[in-house]
């Protein structure tokens, strides 16, 4: 026993010397946190493109046909990082119809440090007898029991009460969701110009850049369709007016662009945080294939 003890002893030295070396740093098995500011429901519709259709769909759903018959909906929007889900339930959340129809609305941004015990504390009272909007943006949590505590306050509100989460997790959605999923799609390459130019250029179109046209449209077909990256590398080109300095854009790689200047790499990394681990490893696999930055870049916004 003595020999065993000493053997394992030695190989836990090793194991720390290597750990040193390598400067890992110690991980508790839940998922790396990312520091992102709270949502809040304030939206400038007048920069938002591309979503009337998403947002009647949705409004209809809170306001439509048998919408009063049972005691609580849940209404998932489903879509990956940076495609536009907060901001198409801020746009709901600011309608007029819907401000008409409910009399209670809350939005609360849930993600990772959500204080269920508190919330459940202040709830019932508030919604007692009264039908209720309420948005949760950015939820995660897969946990069903989790689920039950923060629904029960919801059980004292009014016939025709609803619940929209945002969330990019399907297990989520399956499990919350009352209602089929409602999946947000890609912008249109139109939409798409239209967010970038306002970003980049403070207008919506090219006509007054007519010598940055040709290639801020290969940016934009960069862009796959999501805001968020319209949004991001138009900020990024916003003081940069010359050709040369949108070209530098077009062939660079997206992680070049400094963190802190920038939501893209953060957000999609996020989503790789909660990646089962065996797709874990099958990403980064991938990622060794993909040798050309171009390729992998738009892999990677995928």
């Amino acid at each position: 026993m003595r020999s065993k003890i000493k053997e394992i002893n030695t190989r836990l030295q090793e194991s720390v010397t290597q750990k040193n070396y390598l400067e890992l740093r110690y991980y508790d098995g839940g998922r790396t946190k990312t520091a992102r500011l709270p949502t809040t429901s304030l939206v400038n519709e007048g920069h938002v493109y591309g979503r009337d259709e998403d947002k009647k769909a949705i409004v209809n759903l809170l306001l439509g046909a048998g919408s009063g018959d049972s005691q609580l909906s849940v209404i998932p929007i489903l879509a990956m990082g940076g495609m536009g889900k907060t901001t198409l339930a801020q746009l709901v959340y600011n309608d007029h119809d819907v401000n008409r129809h409910f009399d209670i609305k809350a939005w609360i941004y849930v993600s990772d440090d959500f204080d269920i015990i508190y919330f459940k504390s202040i709830l019932k009272n508030i919604l007692f007898g009264k039908k209720f909007l309420f948005i949760l943006d950015d939820v995660w949590n897969e946990n069903y029991n989790n689920w039950t505590v923060l629904q029960r306050p919801f059980e004292f509100g009014a016939p025709g009460s609803k619940v929209v989460v945002t969330t990019r997790n399907d297990g989520v959605s399956s499990l919350m969701g009352t209602t089929p999923s409602y999946k947000l799609k890609e912008l249109s390459p139109n939409a798409g110009l239209h967010v970038f130019t306002q970003h980049a250029l403070g207008a919506t179109d090219f006509s007054e850049y007519l010598e940055l046209q040709e290639i801020g449209q290969k940016i934009i077909e960069m862009c796959k369709g999501l805001p968020l990256v319209a949004k991001e590398l138009g900020g990024h080109l916003r003081t940069k007016h010359n050709h040369d300095q949108w070209k530098h854009m077009l062939y660079s790689n997206i992680r070049d662009i400094p963190e802190e200047k920038s939501a893209i790499i953060p957000t999609l990394r996020l989503s790789y945080q909660y990646l089962p681990s065996q797709l874990k490893r099958c990403f980064a696999y991938f990622s060794i294939l993909v040798a050309d930055p171009r390729v992998a870049r738009d892999y990677f916004l995928w």
